[in-house]
């Protein structure tokens, strides 16, 4: 143990010794935890996705949309807003969408189907379609989460109100029951 021991001070004291040695020590692990982190991914900005809205209306000679497309939508500029993660862009056509997803223009297209809005009304499960270029798995599973999340936001009941809808009686005793035993 002692023969140990001295082999392990010997070195010290040549890396005490050494300035190169302590710098080179200490200082390349840190470029490889940056670096490497770094390159495992991050957080995305502004990610490229296109909306397909077919819920539309026309109203008075103006194509408008219904409400449940209007709140994803409005989802979308909240998270475009807030986070930043996402930057929707509108498209008329699927076909156009799909391209540019397939080109590389933008990362995917959220379809919202013909009749969403009634389907959401009526209770008949209504779906959105997600089109993703699944060549970058981290964008992929970044955006596939981000709209997990905002449909789930979408299914969540409404909130309660905050005005009393029923009377209810409070009971004050003056006397309450006290327990001796």
């Amino acid at each position: 143990m002692k023969r140990m021991m001295a082999i392990v001070e010997r070195e010290m004291r040549k890396f005490v010794r050494s300035p190169a040695l302590m710098l080179v020590a200490m200082i390349f692990p840190l470029v490889q935890l940056i670096v490497l982190g770094n390159a495992f991914g991050g957080k995305i900005h502004d990610a490229r996705l296109g909306i397909v809205d077919h819920d539309r209306i026309l109203i008075q000679g103006v194509e408008t949309d219904r409400p449940q497309a209007l709140r994803i939508r409005e989802a979308l500029n909240a998270i475009h807003a807030n986070a930043r993660t996402l930057d929707a862009i509108d498209y008329s056509d699927e076909k156009t969408a799909v391209e540019d997803v397939h080109n590389g223009k933008i990362d995917g297209v959220v379809v919202i189907p013909e009749n969403y809005s009634r389907d959401v009304y009526m209770g008949r499960q209504p779906r959105l379609g997600l089109v993703l270029d699944n060549s970058d798995n981290f964008m992929t599973s970044t955006l596939q989460q981000n709209l997990n999340e905002l449909v789930a936001a979408l299914n969540q009941q409404p909130v309660e109100p905050r005005l009393v809808q029923q009377i209810a009686l409070n009971v004050v005793e003056l006397y309450p029951y006290i327990e001796y035993m």
